[in-house]
This record gives structure tokens, sequence and C-alpha cells, in this order.
């Protein structure tokens, strides 16, 4: 009995505590994602469970169900606005994020459950999405642009890019000259800050391609000129257009931010929400007689049941026989 007293003794002594799990799986987070947005989730969110389990009386490591009761009122309650009701996506990102820390420590051997488990997640509503647009909308929304402008320039080549290639709004505001390559009539865009710290590749369609160029010229002039690290997406704005680098007193140029690609989607084709696009690609690729494969892999979707998913909520209000069924009736 004493030899096993002090065997359950030493391998109490050298579990962790779920303090420095946390801390744990926030670097290896970290080390996993390019994104400050992603990372800057995981922390805040970890930390405001922390918190509102120690202002009820709880802990990280409290009684599995105890948590999971907590847990489940904490991801419904904005932090600063007690009273707004949070979206569906973001509630269930807080589980996400929550069950994720709780696999790690379990992993780790700082707890036995994920209490997680135990919550009650809500279904994703399709109401919150971004919606998909008609091609035929993005088209005069395009020929509505003044390209005589820099500013129309890059609008339409945003845009253009966009909804052909399904990229989300933080690779296109990432992208760099050195991520186009350029050999003949072919143009190849690497995007190297993709989710899941994935890289992934592009051919370019012509109209796209001369599009971009037309764009990058007007702003950089040669494009043997152009420094390797030159964002290409840019800001315009007079106050917001460079920044001084402390280290080396280098002014640089500044890359859009997520917002301002924001806003110009919300100006030019009246939706704000970036993922707009990338709806407006899938969808298109569908109809075009594209399988889910050939999308979830552009799309960069590691499992096609996601894809798959994705396709059938976006065109769930659609009947491609509507048509037919209109002239079946006469009508």
């Amino acid at each position: 009995m004493e030899h096993n007293d002090t065997a359950l003794t030493t391998a109490n002594e050298d579990r962790i505590s779920m303090q420095e799990a946390a801390l744990e799986w926030l670097i290896t987070k970290a080390k996993k994602t390019d994104s400050e947005r992603t990372e800057g989730a995981y922390k805040r969110t970890l930390g405001q469970f922390d918190a509102y389990l120690r202002t009820n009386g709880s802990r990280l490591d409290d009684e599995p169900r105890r948590v999971a009761r907590h847990a489940q009122r904490f991801a419904f309650t904005s932090y600063e606005e007690p009273e707004r009701e949070l979206s569906t996506s973001t509630v269930n990102q807080r589980f996400a994020i929550l069950s994720s820390f709780y696999t790690y420590a379990m992993k780790q051997g700082a707890c036995d459950v994920n209490p997680i488990n135990y919550c009650e997640r809500p279904t994703r509503q399709v109401a919150h999405a971004a919606p998909h647009l008609e091609h035929t909308y993005i088209a005069d929304a395009l020929r509505m642009i003044d390209t005589s402008t820099l500013e129309g320039k890059r609008d339409y080549a945003l845009i253009d890019l966009a909804v052909t290639t399904g990229r989300r709004a933080a690779e296109l505001a990432g992208l760099r000259w050195r991520d186009i390559d350029i050999k003949g009539s072919i143009m190849t865009i690497t995007w190297v800050r993709c989710k899941g710290k994935k890289t992934l590749e592009n051919v370019i369609g012509k109209k796209t391609a001369a599009h971009l160029l037309r764009y990058i010229k007007a702003l950089y002039g040669p494009l043997d000129a152009i420094e390797p690290d030159a964002p290409i997406f840019v800001s315009l704005g007079n106050r917001k257009r460079y920044k001084t680098d402390k280290a080396t007193g280098e002014t640089i140029l500044l890359g859009l931010s997520h917002q301002a690609i924001a806003n110009i989607f919300d100006r030019r084709l009246d939706e704000k929400r970036t993922h707009t696009a990338r709806h407006s690609f899938a969808v298109r690729m569908k109809k075009l007689g594209a399988s889910i494969a050939d999308i979830g892999d552009l799309l960069g979707h590691s499992n096609y049941a996601v894809t798959s998913g994705y396709m059938k909520d976006l065109l769930s209000a659609e009947n491609e026989h509507i048509d037919a069924l209109e002239n079946a009736f006469g009508l």
C-alpha cells in the first residue's frame, strides 16, 4: 500500500497543471497559424473563459460537468456586451476553441475529460453565411468601375482575382510580388498564407492576369524594379498609405487590411462580407459542371464532405428546375 501511495504521489507531482497546459497550447497554436487574428481569438477566448470560471467560483480543472454548464452559458454571452446576442458562428467558434484546448490538456495529462463534449452546440444557421452573387451581377458591377483611375484598377483587379480563384480576404491581403510567377503568357500565384498554414497555387486566367498586371504597372511602374516583398493590393489613402520601419527608418507601403477589402466589396458589390466572392466562385464552378472534389481542392478544403455541405448550404434556396416548372404550368 505504501508503495502504491508513493507511486500515486509521484504521478500527481509529474502531472502538469491546467495553467501550464494552457500556456503550452497557446504556444503550439501560435506555431501552427500564420494569422494574428486567429492566434488572438485563441488567447482571447481561453482567457475570457478562465476569467468567467473564476468569477463564478470555478476553474479550468473543476468537475467536468460543472465546467460544461459554465461553458454552455459563456459561449452564448458577449464578454463586452452581455445583452448582445452572438451569432451561431461565433458561438460555435468558442466551443471549438475550448474543445481544442481541453483535447490538448488531456493529451498532456492535465485532465481526463473534455467537458465541452457535454455541451449542446447550436446548429449552424445559413442566414449568417455570406451569400453568393450571380455572375451577371458581378459582371455588371465590374463594368461600373472607372478603371482610368489607380483606385479603379486596384478594385477591379482585386474583385476579379477574388471571384476567379475563391481565395479568402486574408490571402488576398497577404499577396506579395514574390508570390507571382510569370513565364510567357502564364501567370501562377503561390498563396503562402492560406488557412491551416497551407500553400496553394493557382494558374491565373489570361484576362484576370492582364487586369492584375495593368494595376501593378500603374502602381509600381516597370515589373523588374518591384521589390519581392512589395504588397500587391495597397492602401491608397493619404493617411494610411505608408508606415515607417522603426528599425531601419525605411518608409513602407502598406497592404490592404481585411476591413479595407470588406469596404471595397461593400462599395463595389454592395456586400461587405468578403466570403461573398469565395462563395460566388464555388457556386459558379458547380453550375459550370465542376465536381465537388475539384471545387474542394481549389478552395483548399482537406475534407470533401466539408465542400459538399458548403455547396448544399449555398444552393439550398435554389431550384434548378424552376424554369421548366413554370413552363409546365403555362406561366
